[in-house]
């Protein structure tokens, strides 16, 4: 759980860097949540990322009540649905920690299924392990 926590700081820190919103907010974490989605979809296809937020999405929900409200879909726009409406029905911070909490728990269930090494090569990508994709969908 501890390398789980700290692969979701980079990611969320990396956001938080890259102008997604300064500061430690939903609007990060959701952004850094997204781009897993992304970089997961690359390799395991967007319905094996959906199944893997919606297991991890599922382990938080008892604790976080306010993440009931959120869905997640094989993306047009984005992965996950409702949390604009979260952050105004609970306010920002407490959104902030769910979603957190959904990452770290998303990064957990990576790391037991394939390990702290391969966590990182997928979702910390570098030019020289993201497959290229085509339009259809497809690897290259």
């Amino acid at each position: 759980m501890q390398h789980a926590r700290q692969t979701a700081t980079r990611l969320i820190d990396r956001e938080r860097a890259s102008g997604a919103e300064s500061g430690a907010t939903a609007v990060a974490v959701h952004a850094a949540c997204e781009r897993v989605y992304r970089n997961l979809a690359r390799w395991v296809g967007v319905s094996g990322a959906r199944g893997l937020f919606v297991r991890a999405l599922s382990e938080v929900q008892p604790k976080h009540p306010m993440l009931s409200g959120i869905s997640v879909h094989v993306p047009a726009a984005g992965a996950m649905e409702g949390i604009p409406e979260s952050i105004l029905t609970h306010g920002d911070t407490p959104v902030a920690a769910a979603l957190d909490s959904l990452l770290v728990a998303l990064l957990a269930l990576l790391t037991r299924l394939i390990g702290d090494d391969m966590v990182v090569k997928l979702l910390e990508p570098t030019e020289l392990n993201v497959p290229r994709v085509d339009a259809g969908g497809a690897r290259q």
